[in-house]
């Protein structure tokens, strides 16, 4: 285009100076400038998709905001500044944030390249694709030291798998959606572990160098340490394949959309695959490049699915303010299988306090029987609630509580003083409610109450529902231990305060109800 306006300007000038001799010459300078302008369409055509991308061609510089995945957005930002999109601004955004601002209608940009095209759904009616993909890059496993595991499940519920949260990483998504979505325990495990991050360091450097893996894609795998090994599970992995998306208002819509056209134009060039293929992405394809895990099957996952992922994990995730309350009484001493009722609810207790992430409060009461026991009273607190990261005689308040946990044996005797216990539990739990984080009462017992000095069932009822405070929910999670406890006085003392109650009815059953038991958020 320049040389089209250079010839014109300049033989122009020369054809007005001329024009004073005579007339025939005035054709001359008009052939000649015509013949110039074809040369250099003919040029320009020969040249093709090689040549540098005319700015004022593609009206690539039209000043729109962009906000990219932060997993591409350098990218980006090298290939437009090379084409000369001057007006172009990217901004780093992950990809979940940009979908809360699309929601609410605050901070919206003129154009979107989320990470995966699995988001593009919940971006509203009025997004639209401009490109389907601007690069991709399939999600790997990666380990710090040796090969990884050769399937989903075995990685992400393996104690080496080190989760990024998902909500910043959709390969974690990925990771969590194949390897554990059927499994509500080993979700809860990873995201309660996971609730209170110590930094942002990138997570192929987390790794580096120990034992862990972790999800991530190829492209930042391959920027962060090649050196580590990478591979994909046999069963399959996620494309993430990065479209352009226009998610502009009606005011700059118009603007916007010929923005993306033009923009489209730049980014399906050669130049642009050039730069991307060297920062480690692949082509809109997905075939492989020389550096990368190879060629990748495919497994199906939609947006729902990834939504519903992360709706779970953001509740699971939650950080908890929970007092355990464990029975004492003389029965917990039954036989259960080789060892005793206790017993097995203290394993099942130090393994679900290893579930809880550093900053989670917790505290500890046993109870039994005033009359018949080792207890001073029909209940005692053992440990106060306080975050398990509080330093207490020298050591964690995790620590004391393991060892706590650990003495529960030694209390056992005397009769069970259900009823009382779990008012005062919960009255105590109410009183001690922090917002922000999920307050629970989790009540551990193997029998009926046999307190003939306590309240009764209906009395203990209607106090549970007038403790109740909808500006500071606490709810109760009763789990019993053999098919002795009272599963109707357990399911209503639970549903009073709008908890729920699980039976272990076997010793093999303890642990995993547990489980499930500190999971239940909702």
């Amino acid at each position: 285009m320049s040389l089209v306006t250079e010839g014109a300007s300049g033989h122009g000038h020369r054809a007005s100076h001329r024009a004073q001799r005579s007339l025939p010459w005035r054709w001359v300078a008009v052939g000649a400038a015509l013949l110039v302008a074809l040369l250099v369409v003919a040029a320009l055509t020969v040249i093709g998709e090689d040549a540098p991308v005319p700015v004022g061609a593609t009206e690539c510089d039209r000043e729109v905001d962009l906000a990219a995945d932060p997993g591409i957005a350098e990218a980006l930002t090298a290939v437009l500044d090379d084409a000369g999109c001057d007006g172009v601004t990217v901004t780093a955004a992950p990809t979940q944030r940009v979908l809360a601002r699309l929601r609410t209608g605050v901070g919206v940009p003129d154009l979107w390249v989320p990470d995966s095209s699995l988001w593009v759904p919940g971006a509203g009616e009025a997004a639209t694709v401009a490109l389907e993909s601007v690069a991709t890059t399939p999600v790997v496993l990666v380990a710090g030291r040796g090969d990884p595991p050769g399937t989903w499940q075995r990685a992400v519920k393996s104690p080496r798998f080190t989760a990024a949260d998902p909500l910043a990483s959709t390969a974690s998504v990925v990771a969590l959606y194949a390897g554990a979505a059927d499994s509500e325990e080993a979700l809860a495990t990873l995201a309660q572990g996971a609730a209170s991050p110590e930094g942002d360091e990138d997570p192929v450097a987390a790794v580096a160098g120990s034992r862990s893996l972790t999800a991530v894609s190829e492209q930042q795998w391959l920027a962060a340490a090649p050196d580590l090994t990478a591979a994909v599970p046999r069963r399959g992995t996620v494309l993430l394949d990065h479209p352009l998306v226009v998610t502009a208002g009606e005011e700059r819509r118009d603007e916007a959309t010929d923005a993306a056209d033009a923009l489209t134009e730049v980014l399906t060039a050669d130049a642009a695959t050039r730069t991307l293929s060297g920062m480690g992405f692949r082509g809109a394809d997905g075939a492989p490049t020389d550096a990368g895990v190879g060629e990748v099957a495919t497994i199906p996952m939609d947006g729902d699915a990834a939504g519903d992922l992360l709706q779970r994990w953001s509740t699971l995730a939650i950080p908890t303010r929970t007092l355990a309350v464990f029975d004492v009484s003389g029965s917990m001493d039954f036989a259960a299988g080789d060892t005793t009722r206790i017993e097995l609810t203290a394993e099942a207790a130090r393994r679900g306090l290893a579930l809880f992430p550093r900053t989670a409060e917790v505290g500890l009461w046993a109870f039994s029987q005033a009359d018949d026991g080792e207890l001073d009273g029909d209940r005692r607190e053992l440990l106060p609630t306080r975050s398990l990261d509080a330093r207490t005689d020298g050591g964690t308040h995790r620590e004391a509580l393991g060892a706590a946990i650990e003495e529960l044996p030694g209390l056992v005797g005397g009769g069970t003083s259900l009823y009382d216990t779990a008012v005062a539990a919960y009255e105590e739990a109410v009183a001690g409610y922090q917002s922000d984080v999920v307050n629970s009462v989790l009540l551990f017992t193997d029998g009926a109450n046999d307190d003939a000095d306590s309240l009764t069932r209906e009395e203990a009822l209607t106090a549970l529902r007038d403790a109740v405070d909808p500006d500071r929910p606490v709810r109760i999670i009763g789990i019993g231990i053999s098919e002795d406890a009272d599963e109707a006085a357990l399911r209503d003392i639970a549903a009073a305060t709008g908890g729920q109650s699980y039976v272990a009815r076997s010793p093999a059953d303890i642990a995993s109800v547990f489980q499930r038991a500190i999971s239940a958020r909702e």
